[in-house]
């Protein structure tokens, strides 16, 4: 936020902290005013402010904190002296309209706090931001991070079985997003992505999560939705030691299994506060499952058999999937801070995190198509037989996926008169590795099988009309093979920043800001894949079997042992036939170097009540991808591979313009015009080339990708109601061009005089991305303890995917909201909250597949009671009414066609929280 020194005056500086002098709670966000002075500013997150500039004398300044009533202090201003004075609100200060909130009710239950604190540190930030409070955090029934910040405007979550995982920004592609961590890039471990995957960050370890929806140039501008910080937690956020210490028991209705979470985090100050010291640690382990059904191969609208026309797409057959999954999270997480003086501050943050996910499935699959002898009869709309099938399968995959994610800062701020220096640096690490990934196929032969089905929308039924009954394990007579895969990759980041602003002596405060920054990234990935066939002769399903489970769908039959296939097949490996899967091992394998080397300038100047901000930043990349291509013989035999690498870089200007009109403290009016990219994922520009012989399929990677660039319009209006209430509306637009694809070339590819379908990855045309945010919350005065918080997001895309067609943005929904009610009393404190989204493109398909998540709702409750002012117990329930996870693909017609459904049913963790 601006601040100046006056021209031509003795003048000195005021420096100060604002808090809770009840709790010792840091209070960020609040406004800082010197009477009878265009002189204001902002506290920071850790409730810091610090004005230059105030003309000597006796001055006041007036503390305004939404939550509290107003508070008025006075100071003695010497020249070229610095005054501290602190704001100590106190629970007389604490107010809701016209009520005065007893001390425990405001604070201990967080639901009142979390709020003012989310609300204070928005209305202060220099543009369109959205902030999520520790306090809030825990307030909503959510697993990690991601879950967190579903509930903001315009956010919604990748899920992977049900948890969140990744965030969608304003609709816009998860891969599309940035992530930081306390301003400073991370690595991700994920195999081949720049997003980070927010389930391995547990949310117990965080002061807030911001989401910056508009960039400025002192900040990073990766992320074509914005950008999200993950601001740890500092032991300076309270004004003494302090900890608390949650265990709680996690249950699956699906599965009937039980987990744990046990978190802790303590704070420590030393040496008169000026030292301090936090550390924190969580454990999980969470035990669930989900039941699936999906198309094996999808739907045609082709007779394989005789090449005529079908009357009704038929559906090429139902995979039945049971999945039990083994989730376990562990993190650790440590912050030292030094703060020896009014001028000056140091500090360094540690933290790992640790997510394995060992995951079982399942699979019986039951052919319905025509394109191996079967005969297909009958086919209407959702209905349709076959006769003379053989190949039902059995299928049982044990997978482990571990994921590390390891990260190291330290940074300085210093105060000079009137300039303010900061640094900072960072180490991240990211890794994933997948140790054995195991697949047992079973099969039959006989061509005596027969079913029917009836398909209306998702609910499916399939009767089986011939042969014997493929319930029985002996069924499956014929070992088929083992796929086994092996996968490594990881990502390091090294970071160095530094800034430094100077407040200008001029009429009207103003200041200058420049800086630059370094980055240096290495992401790898080596994969060695298989398939093993033969085997001995009692190597067969019907030796395999497990109990029959409560899979709800298409047959009871009964699951498999799939460790110990596994472990025989581990130990007996002479017994079976490898055949190395090429385009997998050799060129699944790659390396890319990047290199960003940034640097910016601007300028903020306040005229009245109009703040307004300025500047330009300039970002070079310098990127060295190598990878492999297949060679083959003339006969299209594997001949060797060979090692391509490729060196380019390119250069970005991205200037920005940014007001922030006060027309009051309540009051709030925003406008943007800025520039944010996105650099392509690196598997897209890995210098590799794929190919698959059996079915004659090529993919490239491409180097020379542009990264994608987006020139932004926003605006917004935000009115801070009493009560802690907001309303607020913003508008966006986004122009977008260079945006990455796979994109299938028509006229594919010939290699070695064989042709092969082509895919490359390519920069589309143009793209758009527009919309409206529309929020609201309060507590309600009419009701007392009720409040309320809804937002709305209707947004609308559309972007040019070369042959493919033209199509809204892969996972952009046209709307996107949620709504929670809340009730608090003396101890009592309840939360009913429903998160809603549009169908959309599937993220995690390609463009040409034409799969689309279909609309959801879902909805959670969570409630807790204070039994004593250290001690809380609670109950949280998500997805109470059991929504499904529904993909379809759109017929001829138009028509919703079944591609996937996959429950959940609700999950509860219950516990105490225990805070000293």
């Amino acid at each position: 936020m601006v601040q100046g020194v006056a021209m031509g005056q003795e003048s000195g500086r005021i420096v100060g902290r604002v808090i809770d002098e009840d709790t010792g709670r840091a209070l960020g966000g609040a406004l800082v005013r010197v009477a009878d002075s265009p002189l204001f500013t902002y506290s920071d997150a850790g409730g810091e402010y610090r004005l230059a500039g105030v003309s000597v004398g006796s001055r006041s300044l007036e503390f305004s904190y939404l939550g509290y009533r107003p508070l008025m202090l006075s100071a003695e201003v010497r020249a070229d002296e610095t005054v501290r004075l602190d704001a100590l609100f106190t629970q007389a200060q604490a107010e809701l309209g016209e009520e005065v909130f007893e001390l425990d009710q405001f604070v201990v239950e967080g639901s009142l706090v979390g709020a003012a604190r989310a609300i204070n540190q928005q209305r202060a930030a220099d543009t369109y931001t959205n902030i999520v409070a520790a306090d809030d955090i825990g307030r909503f029934p959510d697993q990690n991070a991601a879950e967190s910040l579903s509930r903001l405007p315009g956010l919604s979550v990748y899920r992977d079985q049900g948890e969140g995982r990744f965030v969608v920004v304003r609709g816009v592609n998860f891969t599309l997003g940035n992530v930081t961590l306390d301003g400073v890039g991370i690595a991700s471990p994920e195999s081949g992505q720049r997003g980070v995957p927010l389930d391995v960050v547990g949310s117990d370890s965080l002061a807030a999560i911001e989401v910056v929806k508009v960039p400025t140039p002192d900040k990073t501008p990766e992320g074509l939705g914005g950008s999200i910080n993950l601001r740890g937690r500092s032991p300076f956020d309270a004004d003494n030691n302090e900890g608390e210490l949650t265990t709680q028991g996690i249950y699956s209705k699906l599965t009937g299994e039980m987990g744990y979470k046990l978190n802790g985090n303590a704070t420590f100050l030393f040496n008169d506060k000026t030292v301090g010291l936090m550390i924190g640690f969580s454990q999980q382990q969470r035990n669930f499952g989900s039941y699936n059904y999906e198309t094996d191969d999808g739907w045609f609208t082709e007779d394989f058999e005789n090449g005529g026309d079908l009357s009704h797409p038929a559906v090429s057959g139902i995979q039945f999937r049971d999945y039990v999954i083994e989730r376990e999270r562990r993190s650790v997480n440590a912050a030292l801070e030094l703060r020896p003086d009014d001028r000056n501050s140091y500090w360094v943050r540690g933290s790992f995190s640790k997510f394995d996910d060992i995951e079982q499935r399942h699979t019986l699959l039951v052919p319905l198509y025509a394109d191996d002898g079967e005969t297909l009869v009958n086919v209407g709309s959702g209905t349709g037989a076959v006769e003379d099938v053989r190949r039902a399968a059995r299928r049982g995959r044990y997978r482990e996926k571990l994921q590390d994610l390891v990260a190291i800062s330290a940074g300085s701020e210093h105060r000079l008169d009137r300039w303010t220096i900061d640094t900072a640096f960072g180490y991240s690490k990211g890794e994933e590795s997948k140790p054995g990934e195991f697949q047992a196929r079973f099969r039959r032969n006989g061509r005596d099988l027969g079913f029917s089905y009836d398909i209306d929308g998702y609910d499916i039924s399939i009767t089986q009309t011939a042969g014997p009954s493929i319930e029985e394990p002996a069924t499956f007579t014929h070992f088929q093979r083992i796929d086994s895969e092996i996968e490594k990759a990881s990502e390091t980041e090294s970071n160095m920043a530094i800034n430094a602003r100077l407040d200008l002596r001029t009429p009207n405060p103003a200041y200058v800001k420049f800086g630059g920054s370094y980055r240096m990234k290495n992401k790898d990935r080596d994969a060695d894949v298989s398939e093993w066939t033969g085997g001995p002769s009692d190597y067969r399903f019907a030796n395999y079997v497990g109990s029959v489970s409560d899979y709800p769908y298409g047959f009871a039959t009964p699951t498999m042992e799939v460790i110990a296939a596994r472990d025989y097949f581990n130990a007996n490996r002479g017994e079976f036939e490898e055949e190395v899967i090429l385009d997998d091992t050799y060129l699944g394998d790659w390396d890319v170097d990047e290199d960003i080397l940034a640097a910016y300038v601007l300028g903020g100047l306040t005229l009245g009540k109009a703040d307004w901000l300025a500047g330009v930043r300039y970002e070079r990349t310098e990127v060295t991808s190598t990878g492999s291509a297949l060679e083959l013989d003339d006969g299209g035999d594997f001949a060797g591979v060979t090692a391509r690498s490729v060196d380019r870089d390119y250069d970005m200007l991205l200037p920005g313009l940014h007001l922030r009109f006060a027309q009051s403290d309540e009051l709030i009016l925003r406008a943007s015009i800025s520039n944010s990219i996105v650099r392509p994922a690196y598997e897209e520009i890995a210098n590799a080339r794929f190919v698959d012989q059996e079915d004659l399929e090529v993919e490239d990677g491409n180097p020379a990708l542009e990264a994608l660039r987006s020139f932004n319009l926003d605006a917004s209006i935000e009115y801070y109601l009493p009560n802690l209430g907001m309303l607020s509306a913003a508008v966006f637009h986004k122009d977008i061009r260079d945006f990455t694809f796979l994109n299938d070339v028509p006229e594919g590819i010939q290699i070695d005089g064989v042709q092969y379908d082509y895919a490359r990855f390519e920069n589309g045309n143009d793209g758009k991305v527009y919309g409206v945010e529309l929020a609201y919350q309060q507590q309600l005065r009419f009701l007392p303890g009720f409040g309320v918080l809804a937002n709305l997001t209707l947004s609308d895309s559309s972007a040019d995917y070369g042959s493919a067609g033209e199509f809204a943005f892969v996972g952009q929904a046209d709307y996107v909201g949620n709504l929670a009610l809340t009730y608090e009393s003396d101890k009592f404190f309840t939360r009913l909250s429903a998160n809603f989204r549009g169908e959309r493109l599937r993220e995690d398909e390609a463009i040409q597949d034409g799969f689309y998540v279909d609309s959801s709702v879902q909805l959670d409750w969570t409630a807790s009671y204070r039994l004593s002012s250290a001690l809380r117990f609670f109950v949280e329930v998500n997805n109470l009414t059991n929504e499904p996870f529904r993909v379809f693909t759109k017929g001829p017609s138009g028509e919703k066609l079944l591609q996937q459904f996959e429950e959940y049913d609700w999950s509860a963790n219950f516990g105490i929280r225990w805070a000293f």
